[in-house]
């Protein structure tokens, strides 16, 4: 339990570095161009970001249940006469 609430901090936390400030662990990713979005450095862009990975998971497992009908309405086999198979 204690694995899983790091990884998520660390998701939360590096969605927030990137867009906050263009950095990650230091490294600059945007080049001297970027204009921060200082909304992800303030307290609303944690419910934002943590909002952000929610709608993620909800639409990554609602596209996977559609993939799963659909696999299971899929016919398994052709429809052929026995006659033609051989």
């Amino acid at each position: 339990m204690g694995f899983g609430f790091t990884i998520a901090l660390t998701m939360l936390g590096a969605v927030r570095e990137v867009l906050g400030a263009g950095t990650f662990l230091g490294v600059h990713l945007f080049g001297k161009s970027f204009e921060p979005w200082v909304l992800f450095l303030l307290p609303p862009g944690g419910f934002i970001s943590l909002a952000m990975w929610l709608l993620l998971f909800a639409w990554w497992k609602e596209r996977s249940a559609e993939r799963a009908a659909i696999k299971e309405s899929a016919p398994t086999e052709l429809a052929v006469p026995v006659e033609a198979r051989a």
